[in-house]
């Protein structure tokens, strides 16, 4: 027997494969090369080159990716972003953006979206002809219909009726009734969407029993689209929307999420990520008016609380503008944040009431950023915001003193206090709000009792299957960490009613 690293040498045949892109026609010629038989150390370098080859492949193929979006929107938007073409430019730019989404999230390669892309763009043309063949017919059919000076019809019975001429006020014929009198109806259908926002506790996505817990809870609760703040790595939100996928068997649940942003004079530590999880069976991410699809509010503004600062927004607010597409279609815009953190930091002024300027200002301003989104999603009536906006409880008039038509869902009272206590089964502050104006009706907007979520049997598995206890850790119970190391706030939501109209 030989030790590793002893010496002795072992024959190894290395096949390499070398790929050559023709960059105009992008076609692939693979050329093999096969080298004889090499004496090689055991110590082989192969991974290093092929970990070389994979990265430079990825970067090429990221790179045709780029072009291939930019050249499409360059040569296509402004004749497809108007009618009678603008639903097929929606729904072409969504699949480019799902394409993004699944890159980011690892699902796909740059490879196979750079050919996924070609599939959606040829759909796009494909669907841009469709409508204007259709428009073609109809006008021929118009200009068949308007001849000014038709030929006289001959009349195939020459010989009057007697029984017209003796009566010259004839019944009418019976108007003959369509074999189907509902064909042409337009049927209107009442649909809830459940939606919330939860702060997640500096979520990183390095604890697959936080992750999961969290997942559960969030299938539990059975929202359709709910927010998630606090989040601190890339990779978070793709986790906990893996588990709720595992957790009900299927791929219903998908993601999309901010950058990493910051203030400019923000710790470093304060950057986070907003993440949207939702049922892509009836939900789906949908361009604002500029194409963007997701934004961040990182305007600099300023308020009365201090007029003489020049304030952004700690971590800056995220809104989706969301289209539902069973049955028929609604469009509604999600905003999501978590204000900066309670009460006064080294050098900044005291806003009163154990808060300071900062968070107040960001709440006073909320409702100018509901209406900056509102102004982003064009006809969209339906406007809601949810977050940890850190306004402790009793200061809601107080901070949030500039709402102009929008609503607070949450009442400032003791039941809805929402920030998990230090003393187990108890709550402390109302920081969780939901604001909102809509043509519709949000109905029973709750705050979640996350201390209870052991009991709840609704949550499979529980935080106490996954080692989170909600009573002291001891020896007869399971695990040694709490209800509250998933995180420190609870859950918060509401549901919408709404009606969309179906053509039968």
């Amino acid at each position: 027997m030989t030790n590793k690293g002893s010496g002795n040498w072992t024959f190894y045949y290395i096949k390499v494969y070398c790929i050559i892109y023709n960059m105009k026609k992008l076609t692939k010629k693979a050329l093999f090369l096969t080298f004889g038989s090499l004496i090689i150390p055991t110590i082989s370098l192969a991974p290093i080159g092929c970990e070389f080859i994979d990265k430079s492949k990825e970067n090429y193929f990221k790179s045709q990716f780029d072009n291939k979006k930019q050249k499409a929107i360059a040569e296509y938007q402004q004749e497809l972003s108007k009618p009678p073409y603008e639903t097929i430019w929606t729904e072409f730019l969504i699949k480019i953006g799902d394409l993004e989404n699944q890159v980011v999230a690892k699902k796909i390669t740059f490879e196979k979206a750079c050919h996924e892309f070609d599939l959606v763009l040829l759909s796009l043309i494909d669907n841009k002809n469709e409508i204007d063949k259709e428009n073609h017919n109809e006008s021929n059919e118009n200009n068949t219909g308007n001849n000014p000076n038709p030929d006289p019809t001959p009349n195939p019975n020459p010989h009057p009726n007697p029984d017209l001429t003796a009566n010259p006020n004839p019944s009418p014929e019976p108007t003959p009734t369509p074999e189907n009198p509902d064909a042409n109806r337009k049927e209107t259908i009442r649909h809830k969407l459940l939606w919330g926002h939860w702060n997640v506790l500096n979520e990183s996505g390095n604890d697959d029993d936080k992750a999961k817990a969290k997942a559960s809870i969030i299938k539990g609760i059975n929202y359709d689209l709910i927010g998630l703040t606090e989040i601190k790595n890339e990779t978070a939100v793709a986790k906990i929307c893996n588990f709720l996928n595992e957790y009900v068997g299927f791929e219903l649940y998908d993601y999309i999420q901010s950058k990493k942003l910051k203030s400019s004079y923000a710790g470093k530590n304060q950057a986070e990520i907003v993440g949207i999880i939702y049922k892509k069976d009836r939900l789906r991410p949908i361009p604002f008016t500029d194409n963007k699809i997701g934004d961040s509010y990182i305007q600099v503004f300023r308020n009365d609380i201090d007029s003489s600062i020049n304030f952004e927004y700690a971590r800056p607010p995220y809104g989706v503008k969301f289209e539902w597409f069973q049955d028929g279609k609604e469009d509604f815009t999600f905003i999501f944040d978590h204000f900066d953190s309670p009460g006064t930091k080294s050098g900044e002024p005291s806003a009163g009431k154990g808060q300071g300027v900062q968070e107040v200002a960001e709440a006073s301003h909320i409702s100018n950023v509901m209406d900056w989104f509102d102004q982003k999603d064009g006809e969209n009536e339906d406007i809601f915001f949810a977050g940890d906006t850190n306004i402790s409880y009793g200061n809601f008039d107080f901070a949030f003193n500039n709402m102009k038509n929008y609503k607070s869902a949450l009442a400032d009272i003791e039941e809805n206090k929402s920030s998990l206590a230090t003393k187990f089964y108890n709550y402390t502050n109302t920081y969780d709000k939901i604001l909102y104006k809509t043509k519709w009706t949000l109905e029973k907007p709750f705050v979640y009792d996350l201390w209870s979520a052991n009991k709840d049997p609704n949550i499979a598995p529980t935080p106490i299957d996954l080692g989170f206890v909600d009573g002291k850790p001891n020896a007869s119970v399971k695990g040694k960490r709490t209800i509250r190391n998933i995180s420190d706030h609870a859950p918060i939501g509401g549901t919408i009613v709404f009606d969309v109209t179906k053509t039968n």
